[in-house]
């Protein structure tokens, strides 16, 4: 994002790998964060989520309402126009109402920020924060994070985390304790503690395995018993499902063994049939793809 003669600057973006549009949502937020550098509706971080029913095609049935404090007051009560500050928001909307409580940008002061930084380090665990810090400001802790820029892409990171961490509970939930901790020993992790989870793409692997498993463990004994070997069939659907299943749990052992991503492990066992974003899009003729690349795995493992 460039302002010719004032400055430029850049962003990044992110999005977990199995949703179909995490393309364009990591560019989106890239573009989003290198706009808020110039404090370009940095306001908008400020937000708080509302739920809204959808319809169809994904699209709000309504339109969400904003605070007053985050529309722009383009009359004075004596009916003229106020002069507007650089968030949008009228000099008078500054000094009175909700406003009052946020400085002249329209965004959090650095103290807010800081604590929602660090309630939500304690949410993701100690190395998952310690990463996002490390990476994003080169800092231990989030205290030491004197710029408002750096503090609010941390808090976006973190906040990013917290929903895989809130989706990690929820399928070890379903898996059990002992599954989980079984899993954690396998990826060669230090211990079966959200503090223990590395990085984000540990984060991935051990969700991917787990809503796998839990996906395969739902449907029925008639679905279950299909070999891993075995073609689609008249139940196509449920077999590809687990064999999808069965991918994920071999090549995530394989990867915890080898140091590598779970993404690389696919890439190389599917040799170019699929990857790992478009595992999930395969349909049943395509059964016979992911049995190679099992096979392949089994051998990867006995080479081992």
């Amino acid at each position: 994002m460039t302002i010719y003669g004032f400055a430029m600057h850049t962003g990044l973006g992110e999005e977990w790998a199995e949703n179909d549009n995490a393309g364009t949502a990591a560019e989106a937020q890239a573009f989003k964060r290198a706009c808020s550098c110039f404090g370009l509706g940095r306001y908008l971080y400020d937000l708080e989520g509302q739920w809204v029913d959808l319809d169809e095609k994904k699209h709000p049935l309504e339109t969400p309402r904003l605070p007053d404090w985050a529309r722009p007051k383009t009359q004075h009560p004596a009916g003229q126009a106020g002069p507007m500050s650089r968030s949008g928001a009228s000099s008078q909307q500054k000094t009175n109402g909700p406003a009052a409580a946020k400085n002249g940008r329209g965004g959090l002061y650095r103290d807010e920020l800081l604590s929602h930084v660090k309630a939500l380090c304690e949410t993701v665990g100690f190395s998952l924060s310690r990463t996002v810090l490390k990476k994003v400001a080169n800092v231990e802790g989030p205290d030491k994070i004197r710029e408002a820029a750096k503090l609010t892409m941390v808090l976006e990171k973190l906040t990013d985390l917290a929903r895989g961490v809130e989706r990690l509970r929820a399928a070890i939930a379903k898996s059990g304790e002992q599954r989980y901790s079984t899993l954690c020993r396998e990826m060669n992790l230090a211990s079966d503690s959200i503090d223990d989870i590395p990085d984000r793409g540990t984060l991935r692997q051990l969700l991917q395995t787990l809503e796998a498993e839990a996906g395969r463990g739902q449907r029925s004994p008639e679905q279950n018993h299909g070999g891993a070997t075995g073609s689609a069939g008249a139940d196509g659907g449920g077999n590809l499902s687990e064999l999808r299943g069965r991918l994920l749990r071999e090549a995530a052992r394989v990867s915890g063994a080898t140091n590598r991503t779970l993404g690389d492990v696919i890439q190389v066992v599917a040799k170019g049939a699929f990857t790992l974003a478009t595992l999930g899009t395969l349909g049943e003729a395509d059964a016979g793809k992911v049995e190679a690349a099992l096979r392949v795995l089994a051998q990867m493992a006995a080479a081992r």
